[in-house]
C-alpha cells in the first residue's frame, strides 16, 4: 500500500498544527474491524505528513482515510472530546492538572508508598512546590 506523504499539503493543512483524522485498523486477523482516530502531523525530519497510533492506543495503518469517514471505535470516540479540546488550545489549567494529580495520588498513592517510597517522596515534594503559596 502506498501512502501519499504530502496529502496534508494537498488538503491545505497547516504544517504547524496537528489534526484528528480517521485511520484504518491494521489488516491483521485478530484486529477488530474498526475505524479509529489518530493525530496527523507534519514531520519535518522525514519531509512527510504522518499519523500516529490511534488515540485509543491501537496500532493502525499509516495515512488518513477520506474526510467524513465514520469513526466506529467506541474508545476513540470516548477520547475525542479531550483531544479536540487540547488541539483547540483549551487544555487543562494548572489548577485542573494539579487536581488530577491529587486524584491519581489518592487512588494510587498508598500502593506507590509501599512499592516505591523514594518516588512517592519525590512526588510529594513536587506537590508541595506546586501548591498554593503562603503569604
Amino acid at each position: 500500500m502506498s501512502v501519499d506523504v504530502h496529502y496534508g499539503d494537498k488538503q491545505g493543512l497547516d504544517r504547524t498544527r496537528r489534526y484528528l483524522v480517521p485511520v484504518a485498523r491494521l489488516p491483521l486477523p485478530d484486529e477488530p474491524d474498526l475505524v479509529h482516530l489518530a493525530l496527523y502531523q507534519w514531520l519535518p525530519q522525514f519531509d512527510a505528513w504522518a499519523t500516529g497510533p490511534s488515540i485509543c492506543g491501537r496500532s493502525t495503518t499509516q495515512g488518513p482515510l477520506p474526510d467524513g469517514t465514520a469513526i466506529t471505535c467506541p474508545a476513540c470516540e470516548e477520547h475525542r472530546p479531550d483531544y479536540e479540546r487540547h488541539l483547540a488550545g483549551h487544555g487543562q489549567s494548572p489548577e485542573q492538572q494539579l487536581a488530577e494529580v491529587c486524584r491519581l495520588l489518592s487512588q494510587w498513592g498508598p500502593r506507590l508508598m509501599e512499592t516505591q517510597p523514594v518516588l512517592f517522596r519525590k512526588l510529594d515534594d513536587l506537590l508541595q512546590l506546586s501548591g498554593p503559596k503562603e503569604p
